[in-house]
């Protein structure tokens, strides 16, 4: 039996909690709900200094100029470089021991000419859906009976993405998604195979988070990536894939040595989403977009915003390309790489201090709840479900928490894609966020979110007998 919340708790509190989610909680509130980086670790003197150089080079001249300029949509043809080179050092980077990487001519490399600059991953996602769907339409007559453009979308998933695809003229069909180890690729054969039945020609386009899941934190097996290459060739699957979270790898965990290349070097029919977002921050609003499909790369450009205005990250784009060539203080890296790893270290540490507070409460023999989770190596979210209650996670809970005890989080249910509710196998489930809060505040909320449990469960008696 299923209980809801009582007291001073409503269904008008439960709204009002909702607000714009790029908006920082407030201060008194411990907000696990929030997917920001934490304010203290952004660099603004690293930006700073590096847009200084960008404009006025080392001797102010005037070189910088070019940056304050309109450019070709796809981005100034160093900035691309600049990007290949940063993201061929990141995917395959030359200090290590393998023979591959070790021999420059074995080693892969990102092609300029494969990447397309943005204002960020959910811009990346926007244009890259879009012209999918303009260029689909132009090459068939029937467009009607073809039906609309379907995405599928991973369930849970980001919980944002359902609106860029709705808003984009796409229908929606969740695929179910494993805490352990991400998408199932056997259920979307299986889903495929109906929908190809049905709709031989209909534009299919899969959304998918295949390292650090947002908000499950798994990451595709190597089968499983290459099972989905095998998917998009045989059922016509295009594949946009979010690789926001790549750069945050814990490299210092034994079960993740090295970063995941992306998706798009696979297969034409892939399309990595890229950005600096959460490796560097999220005003600088730079992004790319990687395919090896030039025609898509080139209707891409055709957009009529960025026909009009040029690449949408132009200056942002300089200063991000200073970051990733320019030296610092006798580093041995570029500034931005010797950052990310800074980053990488930082919520990894965050990151093994929640699982260890959580791991403690579910043990304290005093209480008969508990926290299950799978440890993740990397980005920015823990997926945890309750146990040992009879209430669900929702947003009634939600309120109570965040009203009584200054403690707030993402419901399992609202990262679900699904349109009912009522059917979510999440309702027990919430996203928590390691990056936002040093381990002095991830332990005062997990110790807050604790006393919240106990307190809504012994209203009406709602933890478990453990008999």
């Amino acid at each position: 039996m299923t209980v809801k919340a009582t007291g001073t708790t409503t269904a008008a509190a439960a709204v009002a909690v909702i607000g714009d989610s790029n908006q920082a909680p407030p201060s008194h509130v411990i907000n696990f709900g929030c997917g920001h980086p934490d304010s203290s670790l952004l660099p603004a003197q690293l930006v700073a200094d590096a847009t200084q150089r960008a404009l006025l080079g080392d001797h102010d001249d005037s070189n910088g100029r070019e940056w304050l300029q309109y450019a070709r949509g796809s981005g100034s043809l160093p900035a691309c470089q600049a990007l290949a080179n940063f993201l061929t050092e990141l995917y395959y980077p030359t200090n290590t021991d393998t023979d591959t990487n070790s021999n420059p001519a074995s080693r892969e490399v990102v092609e300029p000419h494969t990447l397309f600059f943005t204002s960020g991953v959910s811009h990346g996602i926007q244009l890259t859906c879009r012209t999918l769907a303009r260029m689909h339409s132009s090459t068939k007559s029937a467009t009607e009976a073809m039906g609309k453009p379907l995405c599928l979308v991973e369930d849970p998933t980001y919980f944002l993405v359902p609106a860029i695809f709705r808003q984009s003229g796409y229908d929606l069909q969740p695929v179910l998604t494993r805490r352990s180890h991400g998408l199932d690729v056997q259920e979307l054969q299986t889903i495929l195979e109906q929908i190809r039945t049905k709709s031989p020609d209909r534009l299919i386009v899969l959304y998918t988070i295949p390292v650090h899941h947002n908000p499950l934190g798994a990451s595709l097996s190597e089968d499983d990536r290459q099972t989905l290459v095998r998917l998009c060739e045989t059922f016509q699957l295009f594949v946009i894939a979010d690789e926001v979270y790549q750069g945050l790898t814990f490299l210092d965990n034994d079960a993740a040595t090295t970063i995941h290349a992306p998706m798009a070097l696979r297969s034409s029919r892939i399309i990595s989403v890229g950005a600096f977002t959460k490796i560097l921050c999220p005003g600088i609003r730079c992004g790319w977009i990687q395919t090896l499909d030039t025609a898509l790369l080139e209707a891409i450009g055709q957009d009529g915003v960025l026909d009009s205005g040029g690449c949408s990250s132009q200056l942002s784009s300089g200063i991000v390309m200073n970051m990733m060539t320019r030296h610092v203080h006798d580093e041995e890296e570029p500034a931005l790489a010797t950052y990310m790893t800074f980053l990488q270290k930082e919520y990894a540490n965050r990151c093994r201090h929640l699982c260890k507070l959580l791991q403690d409460a579910s043990l304290d023999s005093s209480t008969d709840y508990g926290f299950d989770f799978h440890t993740p190596h990397g980005g920015y979210f823990l997926w945890v479900t309750l146990t040992g209650v009879n209430f669900d996670v929702d947003e009634y809970f939600r309120s109570f928490c965040r009203t009584n005890h200054d403690v707030d989080f993402k419901t399992g249910m609202s990262c679900s894609s699904a349109t009912s509710s009522e059917l979510t196998p999440f309702a027990k489930s919430m996203r928590l966020c390691f990056a936002f809060y040093d381990v002095s505040e991830l332990t005062k909320g997990v110790d807050r979110l604790c006393r919240a449990i106990q307190a809504y469960a012994k209203q009406s008696d709602r933890i478990l007998s453990s008999e």
